[in-house]
């Protein structure tokens, strides 16, 4: 069934052109509409995002002269924070000074008293050396004493028995001259 346009009488076919013709100027005034709204909508973003833009960038503008002007300004409490790191730094270098040389007088104390220590147990071992010796000296004077005062009894009794008998009394002084030397052999002996 292929119709032609032909075919239709003369009103069909000005009725299907005027409809055509009505739909075409509906699609094209449909697409201008789109056209205009959407051009408008994207007028009004555009107008919005340049806002934006133009406030951030006033935004910007404003925190760099900010910060620059913060660079520039100095606090007040800046100036006493420069003044007490200073004097800080000061106190601190004295202090590092004053404990090396507390550290050095400590070695050296410490190594004095080693000395000292060394000297005292020196010293105390000689005191002893010497104490040691001088009982000995006083032990043999003590026994040389003690020979001396047995020699003198002897002495005394030889004496004393010399007129009774004189073969008794040489008799008991050789014995009594004998027995000193055989009790103490470092002693001197005396003979009478």
């Amino acid at each position: 069934l292929s119709h032609s346009i032909d075919d239709y009488d003369n009103g069909v076919r000005k009725s299907m052109e005027q409809t055509l013709h009505a739909l075409i100027d509906a699609i094209d005034d449909d697409i201008h509409d789109l056209h205009d709204s959407k051009l408008v909508e994207m007028q009004q973003n555009m107008q919005v995002l340049q806002k934006k833009v133009d406030h951030k960038q006033q935004e910007l503008e404003r925190l760099q002269k900010r910060l620059l002007s913060l660079k520039t300004m100095k606090p007040a409490f800046v100036e006493e924070y420069e003044a007490l790191e200073a004097k800080n730094i000061g106190v601190y270098n004295l202090y590092v000074e004053k404990f090396k040389n507390l550290s050095f007088l400590q070695s050296q104390l410490d190594k004095y008293r080693m000395i000292e220590n060394e000297k005292e147990k020196k010293t105390k071992k000689e005191l002893k050396n010497v104490q040691h010796k001088l009982r000995q000296q006083h032990l043999q004077v003590l026994s040389n004493a003690h020979n001396d005062d047995v020699d003198d009894l002897d002495e005394e009794v030889c004496d004393a028995r010399q007129p009774q008998s004189n073969t008794h009394s040489h008799s008991v002084s050789q014995s009594n001259s004998s027995s000193p030397s055989t009790s103490n052999s470092d002693g001197p002996s005396s003979t009478s």
